[in-house]
């Protein structure tokens, strides 16, 4: 099975700012960082708009790495 890809991997692999995730979801460039660094997790409606803007499953933010 091959391994999730990350936000910040996903971020790197299309030339995306925290900033610029930050504007899509309408929340903070902090509450990114929080996410990016495991400090806070994305709700399930935030977990969602993620998914739907990067196409990662909302799932991969509760796996423990």
């Amino acid at each position: 099975m091959a391994k999730q890809k990350t936000l910040r991997e996903w971020l790197d692999e299309h030339d995306k700012t925290q900033t610029w995730l930050a504007e899509k979801l309408d929340i903070s460039v902090g509450a990114v960082n929080d996410i990016l660094s495991g400090r806070r997790t994305p709700g399930l409606q935030l977990a969602i708009k993620i998914e739907d803007l990067t196409g990662i499953p909302p799932r991969a933010f509760s796996e423990v790495a």
